[in-house]
């Protein structure tokens, strides 16, 4: 076996010619606030339909929440991560949803979604190591298949139905 020989012109070209390979789903942005208490949760919400700011709850809340950044938010990620995520498909951007259960029952969640991305192909740079992965198993399966092949004409099947009927008998049938 030799190694597939990766270049650029090759992996443009694989792109080029799969690009329903590499696509984004639907994914959203969303920050969570996690609250313990269903009491608190909904004290909050009520806050935050009557103007307050829900970065402040979040410096305040935030505490334990799952987040990857200061402003609680998540970054964009497939609506079908999660259950936070799912919940945030339905919503409008900008808009902050009521309390609700954590799966598992662990406290409350309140999300505000901030931004939402449709399902989109993604350009040769974002799908970059994803083209590469994809061409070299390509690739590979295409000379397994060369060396299948060769091997089949070089080493033609031959079947011995009468040995194997033979074979296969018992020994009453033999008699």
């Amino acid at each position: 076996w030799n190694k597939t020989t990766v270049t650029d012109s090759a992996l443009k070209q694989f792109y080029a010619d799969n690009p329903d390979k590499f696509v984004f789903p639907d994914r959203v942005n969303i920050s969570v606030l996690t609250i313990d208490s269903d009491t608190l949760a909904y004290l909050v919400y009520d806050s935050l339909k009557h103007g307050a700011d829900y970065d402040s709850f979040v410096s305040r809340y935030g505490e334990g929440t799952d987040t990857k950044s200061k402003d609680g938010s998540r970054g964009l990620q497939p609506v079908e991560t999660d259950q936070l995520t799912k919940h945030a498909s339905t919503m409008k951007v900008g808009e902050v949803s009521e309390p609700f259960q954590h799966e598992g029952g662990a406290g409350y969640a309140i999300i505000k979604l901030i931004d939402r991305q449709p399902a989109r192909h993604k350009t040769f740079e974002e799908a970059g190591a994803e083209v590469s992965n994809a061409y070299q198993e390509h690739a590979s399966k295409v000379r397994e298949q060369q060396w299948l092949d060769l091997i089949r004409l070089n080493h033609p099947v031959v079947q011995h139905k009468e040995a194997l009927k033979a074979a296969f008998s018992s020994s009453e049938e033999k008699k």
